[in-house]
């Protein structure tokens, strides 16, 4: 019996040879124009941009490391957390902004007052300038009056006496 099996097959083979050799020759040429297929797909636009993506998605599995990125959310998130806690615990809404705001009083009090402090020191010398003119325009005047005793002056002799004082 097993023998007959292997007496067909070679029968057939025999009687089919030419259909084998033509298939076997067909497959020894289409690996050639396979090549030329692959050759033109590889110069072509969507290639390079294949390539592209490829070390795109390499690029970022380098920079963002999967356990890098996971490491920093669970801190974030432990932060997240305990920022929450505290908020819950002074009892939220407007606690959290008078909260804060002491918080920020206390920490920044040295250069809030100097701020304060310079700017009342600006407003007096903005007033001080002030006096500091008017006080200038009455000495001018008192010497004006001096050197030309009470004598009538027209107005641009007065201002050239003035400027010469």
């Amino acid at each position: 019996m097993g023998g007959m099996r292997q007496v067909n097959q070679i029968t057939a083979l025999f009687e089919n040879w030419t259909m084998y050799s033509e298939l076997l020759n067909d497959s020894l040429t289409a690996q050639g124009s396979l090549n030329e297929k692959n050759d033109v797909y590889l110069q072509s636009t969507a290639a390079y941009m294949e390539q592209l993506r490829a070390e795109t998605e390499r690029t970022y599995d380098i920079l963002f490391n999967q356990d890098t990125v996971n490491n920093f959310a669970d801190i974030f998130r432990g932060a997240l957390d305990l920022f929450n806690n505290y908020i819950e615990g002074i009892g939220g809404g407007a606690n959290v902004f008078l909260n804060f705001g002491s918080v920020v009083a206390g920490v920044f009090n040295k250069q809030i007052s100097e701020s304060i402090l310079q700017a009342k020191r600006n407003f007096e010398l903005t007033f001080n300038k002030n006096a500091i003119q008017e006080m200038k325009d009455q000495f001018a005047s008192q010497i004006l009056n001096d050197r030309v005793g009470n004598r009538e002056y027209d107005t641009t002799q007065q201002e050239a006496i003035a400027k010469a004082v």
